[in-house]
C-alpha cells in the first residue's frame, strides 16, 4: 500500500508564515466561541491567501 508523504521543501517559507496565523484562529473554531465564525473564517482565509496558502495548495495538488 502506498503512503503519501508531502515534500514541503518548495513551500517551507509559506508554511512558516501560514502556521502561526492558523494558530491565532484555531482556538476560536475548536471551542466554538466565535458567534460570527463565518466572517472570521472569511477573514482568516484572506489573510492566509496573502501569506501563501494558494502556493501550498498548488504544490500539494501537484504532488498528489
Amino acid at each position: 500500500m502506498y503512503q503519501f508523504v508531502f515534500n514541503s521543501e518548495s513551500v517551507k517559507t509559506e508554511i512558516a508564515k501560514v502556521t502561526p496565523k492558523l494558530g491565532e484562529y484555531m482556538h476560536l473554531f475548536v471551542t466554538g466561541s466565535d458567534k460570527n465564525w463565518r466572517e472570521t473564517a472569511a477573514k482568516m482565509n484572506m489573510e492566509l491567501h496573502v501569506l501563501g496558502l494558494n502556493k501550498i495548495r498548488a504544490e500539494l495538488v501537484e504532488q498528489i
